[in-house]
């Protein structure tokens, strides 16, 4: 699990900007960068805040990352279709996280 959140932190922030994978992994940094100092401020832990800018606040970019990431990755492709989805939404969950939690700490 720790390969598939190296190759999220690759994905999210090396990819060249002309592919429609960049794009949507661009247009999730933006919508979550936007999102983040606010809802990092206001919401106690970390967990809830995260859940809230990925399922909510930044669904739709959340959601095009997700789908690149499991149609890209061999670990994913691996698994069933839902499946592969849902761990790959986990991916993103989890980098939102960690921007919440270095956020926080850098304050």
């Amino acid at each position: 699990m720790k390969s598939l959140l190296v190759l999220l932190a690759f994905f999210l922030t090396s990819l060249p900007l002309t592919s429609a994978s960049a794009t949507s992994s661009t247009d999730f940094l933006i919508c979550q960068a936007k999102q983040l100092e606010d809802v990092a401020r206001v919401a106690p832990g970390i967990d809830e805040p995260a859940a809230f800018i990925v399922e909510v606040l930044c669904r739709d970019e959340a959601l095009a990352v997700a789908r690149t990431l499991a149609a890209s990755n061999a670990d994913l492709k691996a698994l069933p279709r839902d499946e592969a989805l849902d761990q790959a939404m986990d991916l993103v969950l989890r980098q939102t996280r960690l921007r919440i939690y270095e956020y926080r700490r850098n304050r």
